[in-house]
């Protein structure tokens, strides 16, 4: 990671199956637990297209933007989006 003076976090991994593989690596490291209400929770946020894999891979993935390749992409692997504004009504979240 990256720390800028600014105080802007980031990381470069090239890639898509480079990001999938550092999510992978995250989990490798971190002890499993049967109790859900100790779980750790991977959350990925992506913009594109070479995002995909590593959104897949963790457990929560959030796409900013409206990328139309990461559209089109997502829908031929059968990959649901679901606007954040509509994910109650598609089963995630609560109340």
């Amino acid at each position: 990671n990256h720390v800028d003076g600014e105080g802007v976090v980031s990381l470069h991994v090239p890639g898509a199956l480079a990001k999938r593989d550092r999510i992978m690596e995250l989990r490798s490291h971190i002890p499993q637990t049967s109790d859900d209400s100790q779980r750790s929770v991977i959350v990925y946020v992506g913009d594109s297209s070479t995002d995909l894999a590593a959104l897949l891979e963790a457990d929560i993935g959030i796409i900013m933007g409206t990328s139309s390749s990461t559209t089109v992409i997502a829908k031929r692997w059968g990959i649901r989006i679901v606007p954040l504004e509509h994910r109650r009504d598609h089963g995630f979240g609560s109340g």
